[in-house]
């Protein structure tokens, strides 16, 4: 799939780093994984998320690539009763797109740059140290819940 926001105009790539700033989460998740030989390992990725009560937001940046969702919160929402829309990428993606709106990011800059350092990693097949601590504290994690 051909990277779209590399193809982004300079004004674009200003705005998605606005909307990442602004109304974004740049996280780095552990899960579990359950492969098909039945054994469930943890997997660590980099995540990047925006969430807004604007539909044609969300679609916009679904153009990016990503998966988009739809979230009605009700009356009890923090943000009222409107829709919450959210739009999120993984991986390759997350890391291809901080490294294109880098240079526009204020709020959000040193996350982004060390989201990219350990997409870096990952993409080199290399397991960072925090990578490997992050799965071992969700192994921890997985296997007290279990004890329960």
């Amino acid at each position: 799939m051909e990277n779209i926001v590399a193809t982004m105009s300079e004004t674009e790539k200003a705005y998605l780093a606005g909307i990442v700033d602004g109304e974004g989460a740049i996280t780095i998740l552990s899960r579990q994984y359950r492969h098909k030989n039945g054994k469930v390992y943890p997997v660590t990725f980099l995540r990047l998320m925006v969430t807004s009560t604007s539909p044609k937001l969300i679609k916009w940046l679904g153009a990016i690539g990503g998966s988009t969702a739809l979230k009605n919160v009700g009356p009890t929402g923090h943000l009222g009763k409107k829709p919450i829309f959210y739009w999120a990428t993984a991986s390759k993606l997350s890391g291809d797109i901080l490294e294109q709106i880098l240079p526009y990011l204020i709020i959000k800059k040193e996350q982004a740059e060390a989201a990219i350092a350990f997409q870096s990693l990952r993409r080199k097949g290399k397991k960072s140290q925090l990578e490997k601590d992050l799965d071992m504290m969700f192994r921890d994690k997985v296997n007290a819940r279990r004890q329960l």
